[in-house]
C-alpha cells in the first residue's frame, strides 16, 4: 500500500478514536450530570425547607421554580392537593406538572423513650374490693409502699372499696379516710368501675391531702351513704396542696364534693359532683389550726359539672375571719366549659375573689341566680349562658361593688 494511503488511514483511525473518546466523555458527563440532577430532585420531608425558615410552603415552591427555570408558581397558595396543608406532597404535585420528579422520603418517626412509672395494685396489699370489707388499711399499705420508693401510682382495679375509718390529723379542717401524700397518684379503672364507698363515716372525707405536692386522683367514683350534709365528710379535701390534678372523678352525696382550701396550681378536668351541700368549693385557708391566711391561686376547672346540690354548684370565696374579708386571697380561678344545674341556690357564686374567669359556662334551672358576683373584682365573663334560674338569668348578677368584663 502506498505510503500516502497508510497515512490517510492512520489519520482516519486517530480521528475516529478522538470522536469515540469524545462521545464516551460526553456520555459519561451526561450520566454524571443526570445523576447529580436526579439527586437534586430527590427531596425529602427532612430537606424540603429550601429557605430554612422551618416551614415548607409556597416560598419553597418558588425556589424550586427558579432552580428549574420556571418563572412562577402555578398554585398561588401552594396547597396543590387541597388538604389544607402545604408540605412535601404539594411540591411533588407541582414538580410533576413541570415535568420534574421529586422523590418523597417519609420523615422518620422518633421512637419515644418509655417512661417508667411505679405502679402498685392495692389487691396485692390485701384489698378485697367486694363492697363489704373495709379496705382502708390495704389502700394505706399500698400508699406507704409507693412512697417508700419515691412515689408513683396506686392502682385500684374494678370493684367497690368500702372505707370506714376516719383519721384525725391534728388540724380541725383535716380528717380523712385516705391520706394522699406528695408524689402519689390514686388511679381507678374508670368512673362507675372503681367505686370508693364511704359507708357510715362520721366527719371524715374520703380522700384528704394536707401540704402535699404533685398528687393526682383520677378515673373513679366516690359515693357516701351517711345522712347527707350532717357532717364534714367531703369527697376530696385539699389544704395547702400544690401542683396537683383531679381527672374523671364522680362524687355523690358528700358534704362538699371537692373542697380546695389555700391551694396553688390545681386542675380539675371532667369531674362531676351530684347531691352535695356544695359542689366545687374554692376558698382560702383562714380557719386552719395555724390561723394563717393562705392564698388560693391558679385553680382551673375544665368541663366539670355540679347538680342537685343543697346550696351552690361552683363556689369561689374568701373565708373571712373577724369581719376582715380580702378579695386578694382567692385569685385566678378559671371555670372553663363548666355546667351547673338543678342546685337549690346559685349555679356559679363568687364572693370576695379576684381576677377569675367564667368561660363558656352554663347555669340552668337553679333555685336562685345563674351567675352571682358579690364583692368580686375584675372577673372575666366569656360566652356564658343562663336559663330557667329562679331568681334571674343575668350573666352575671352583680352586687357589692363587683366588677367584670363581659364578652358574649
Amino acid at each position: 500500500m502506498p505510503k500516502s494511503n497508510k497515512t490517510k488511514l492512520l489519520s482516519i483511525f486517530r480521528n475516529s478514536n478522538t470522536r469515540l473518546l469524545s462521545i464516551v466523555f460526553i456520555l459519561v458527563f451526561a450520566a454524571i450530570g443526570y445523576a447529580l440532577l436526579s439527586q437534586s430532585r430527590a427531596v425529602s420531608t427532612l430537606n424540603a425547607d429550601f429557605n430554612s425558615d422551618s416551614t415548607v410552603n409556597v416560598y419553597d415552591l418558588s425556589i424550586l421554580a427558579t432552580n428549574w427555570g420556571k418563572t412562577s408558581v402555578t398554585h398561588a397558595q401552594g396547597d396543590a392537593n387541597n388538604d389544607s396543608t402545604i408540605n412535601i406532597y404539594d411540591l411533588s404535585i407541582v414538580a410533576s406538572e413541570w415535568g420534574q420528579t421529586i422523590t418523597i422520603t417519609p420523615t422518620p418517626i422518633p421512637i419515644p423513650t418509655p417512661i417508667v412509672t411505679n405502679t402498685y395494685n392495692v389487691v396485692d396489699y390485701g384489698a378485697k374490693h367486694d363492697g363489704v370489707t373495709d379496705d382502708v388499711s390495704s389502700i394505706e399499705r399500698t400508699i406507704h409502699a409507693i412512697v417508700a420508693i419515691g412515689g408513683g401510682v396506686v392502682y385500684l382495679p374494678t370493684g367497690t372499696y368500702r372505707v370506714n375509718a376516719g383519721h384525725a390529723s391534728g388540724d380541725p379542717l383535716m380528717n380523712q379516710n385516705i391520706d394522699v401524700p406528695s408524689n402519689v397518684t390514686i388511679r381507678g379503672a374508670g368512673i362507675g368501675k372503681t367505686i370508693i364507698n364511704g359507708t357510715g363515716i362520721s366527719s371524715a372525707s374520703i380522700f384528704g391531702a394536707d401540704s402535699a405536692d404533685n398528687i393526682a386522683i383520677e378515673d373513679l367514683s366516690i359515693t357516701m351513704t351517711k345522712a347527707l350534709h350532717s357532717s364534714d365528710g367531703d369527697g376530696i379535701k385539699l389544704q395547702n396542696v400544690t401542683n396537683s390534678s383531679f381527672s374523671r372523678v364522680y362524687i355523690e352525696n358528700a358534704y362538699i364534693g371537692t373542697n380546695c382550701i389555700g391551694c396553688q396550681n390545681i386542675t380539675y378536668t371532667d369531674c362531676e359532683i351530684y347531691n352535695a351541700l356544695l359542689g366545687f368549693s374554692i376558698c382560702n385557708n383562714s380557719e386552719g389550726i395555724t390561723g394563717q391566711y393562705e392564698t388560693t391561686n391558679n385553680i382551673t376547672l375544665n368541663n366539670c359539672e355540679a347538680s342537685y346540690c343543697a346550696q351552690c354548684g361552683f363556689y369561689a370565696y374568701y373565708w373571712g375571719v373577724n369581719g376582715k374579708p380580702d378579695s386578694t386571697r382567692v385569685t385566678n380561678v378559671s371555670f372553663n366549659g363548666c355546667y351547673s344545674h338543678d342546685n337549690q341556690w346559685t349555679g356559679f357564686y363568687s364572693i370576695w375573689s379576684n381576677h377569675c374567669t367564667w368561660n363558656n359556662c352554663r347555669s340552668e334551672n337553679n333555685g336562685s341566680w345563674g351567675f352571682y358576683l358579690d364583692n368580686a373584682k375584675d372577673y372575666f365573663v366569656i360566652g356564658c349562658t343562663a336559663a330557667g334560674n329562679g331568681a334571674g338569668n343575668e350573666v352575671p348578677y352583680i352586687t357589692g361593688g363587683s366588677t367584670f368584663r363581659q364578652t358574649i
